[in-house]
């Protein structure tokens, strides 16, 4: 890492580099230094940001990165589409069911949904709102997933 004190400690001639002058120039090396450290620290997570693809294996990376460190347990299952099955009663409101054709269909979202993928964490790992919106961020737009634990 470059150190801009020392560099312009070696700039200047001795005679040049007392008193205030050297003071007023080290700090300058001082600012210099931290505004680059701060660059590489930004840049560094623009990289891995950019490093996060839909891929299945740079999901399992980075969930694997931010909860389980150590063991690497997490991991992504593919999934396909689950066919639902739908029951009435004679006696369920008309707003629940409509007819179309020849059958009666439902209104209700959980049935019959493809998802994309599943998320397996173990048992002693907890899904959060916060892994959810990484998850969201990395996926494809048009892809929905589960978590689940096993």
């Amino acid at each position: 890492m470059t150190d801009f004190r020392k560099i312009l400690r070696f700039a200047f001639l001795g005679r040049i580099f007392k008193g205030i002058a050297k003071a007023i120039l080290t700090a300058l090396g001082m600012v210099l230094n931290n505004t680059l450290n701060g660059i590489e620290v930004v840049f560094g997570k623009w990289h891995y940001d950019l490093a996060v693809t839909p891929q299945v294996c740079f999901l399992e990376k980075m969930l694997n990165d931010e909860y389980d460190r150590i063991q690497r347990r997490v991991y992504i299952e593919e999934m396909g589409s689950t066919n639902g099955y739908f029951f009435f009663r004679a006696t369920d409101p008309a707003y629940v069911k409509f007819y179309f054709g020849k059958a009666w269909f439902i209104k209700d979202t959980r049935y019959g949904v493809a998802t994309g993928f599943t998320v397996v964490l173990p048992t002693d790992i907890q899904a959060t709102d916060r892994m959810r919106a990484q998850i969201d961020r990395y996926k494809l737009i048009s892809t929905n997933y589960t978590i689940v634990n096993r």
